[in-house]
């Protein structure tokens, strides 16, 4: 099916924060009807009033994008949630849907028996697509029936702020599939920017494909650097205060309270298990996550969370624990080491892919500035990996030679 103008329904399995903007997005790009499910109906019905009125901002609701006049002409609120399906029972939610979109938590058994069941009941045209935001699309697949019909489309959170979706390619996905996928995407709108959303092909899988994979390597220098503070007495809101970059800005510990912190410890156990064991879950994060205490959605994290909007973070509060210009040093020699990584693998095929998920995410790639500074990053690099005792930090091959420099494509 490569004429998405045949994709008319759409099924989100999972009625979480990520399956809501799914949803949403869904419906501004005008297909006929969308179909939410889950395990019960409070949930759904949860997730509905986040689609109309907002999550964590008022902004990001249906109501609110209508106040701005950002909805197509002749569209209403009232319009769109009417193309609003809610089914608990499965087997209703996909009967006749033209793809399906899997948002379910980030646990390999439950993905795949969620493909297993959508292999048997969705109609043979149905593309099923995960959200995976680390896991194998191929090991997802395995026992779908149907794996050249298998792909991942990973959307990242804040959804309205980041326009970026990795496009993964399975071992058995079809070119047609992956091109209707393509398609489809760049049919989803960014209500913020009024544009359409970036998406990236990614033709050979990798854990945590780009930006997960990324996120997590610059996380095991941000555990260093959090457990310093800690020792020290430094609180979560003074440490997100320390490397914030404006009150408006999502800053990376409010981003990982956002995101989920169940989410975010079972990526990192994914990935320390197919990535490196230099990544893995700090003993402060698990304590979170073995209280209940999930960030955003339960109302406490590593933050205080109030309904309706994100948790202001006060800049007076830095107590100097590092100087904002080594810290930018640090990450963009991480990113820049990590990029190489994905060029030596053949992830992807030159830094320009690499340069436009960056900006895709708002992000600066270090890829721009690396000509001038690579040779002083590879030392910075050393000097992390003996501080942190994580050897995976250390420059790559391709990083230490600087051939990447050749390899823009």
């Amino acid at each position: 099916m490569t004429d998405i103008n045949k994709i008319r329904n759409i099924a989100v399995i999972g009625s979480g924060l990520m399956g809501g903007y799914i949803a949403q997005l869904a419906l501004l790009a005008g297909f006929e009807k969308v179909t939410l499910n889950d395990v019960n109906m409070e949930r759904i019905d949860n997730c509905v009033a986040r689609i109309e009125n907002g999550a964590y901002e008022k902004k990001e609701g249906l109501r609110a994008i209508e106040s701005a006049g950002k909805l197509d002409e002749g569209l209403t609120t009232n319009i769109l949630l009417g193309r609003l399906r809610k089914e608990v029972d499965l087997a209703k939610a996909v009967k006749d849907a033209d793809f399906v979109f899997e948002v379910v938590p980030e646990l390999m058994k439950l993905k795949q028996e969620v493909f297993n069941n959508l292999g048997k009941l969705a109609p043979p045209r149905a593309i099923l697509a995960s959200n995976t935001s680390t896991i194998s699309i191929s090991k997802i697949a395995e026992l779908s029936g149907r794996p050249e019909q298998v792909v991942g489309m990973h959307f990242f959170i804040p959804l309205f702020g980041n326009r970026l979706i990795e496009l993964i390619r399975g071992k058995h996905t079809s070119d047609e599939v992956m091109d209707a996928c393509f398609a489809l995407g760049e049919r989803f709108p960014c209500p913020y920017y009024k544009n359409k959303m970036y998406v990236v092909r990614i033709e050979k899988e990798s854990p945590g494909f780009i930006m997960n994979r990324i996120s997590a390597v610059i996380g095991i220098y941000f555990n260093w650097l959090a457990e310093q503070a800690l020792e020290k007495g430094v609180t979560w809101e003074q440490l997100e205060a320390e490397a914030s970059i404006g009150e408006d800005a999502m800053g990376f510990i409010t981003l990982l309270d956002y995101s989920g912190l169940d989410i975010i410890y079972d990526g990192l156990q994914y990935l320390h298990e197919t990535l490196t064991p230099d990544i893995e879950a700090q003993q402060f994060l698990v304590d979170l996550v073995q209280s209940g205490n999930l960030g955003a959605k339960t109302g406490k994290g590593f933050l205080q969370w109030t309904p309706g909007k994100k948790p202001k973070i006060d800049s007076t509060k830095k107590v100097g624990l590092f100087k904002v210009d080594e810290l930018l040093d640090s990450l963009m020699a991480i990113q820049l080491n990590e990029g190489c990584r994905l060029l030596e693998e053949g992830v992807i095929p030159g830094y320009s892919v690499f340069n436009k998920v960056m900006l895709a995410m708002n992000y600066p790639s270090a890829f721009s500035i690396a000509k001038r500074n690579y040779e002083k990053w590879v030392l910075l690099l050393e000097e992390l990996a003996e501080q942190t005792g994580k050897n995976y930090l250390k420059a790559c091959d391709l990083m230490k030679s600087g051939d990447f420099i050749q390899m823009r494509k």
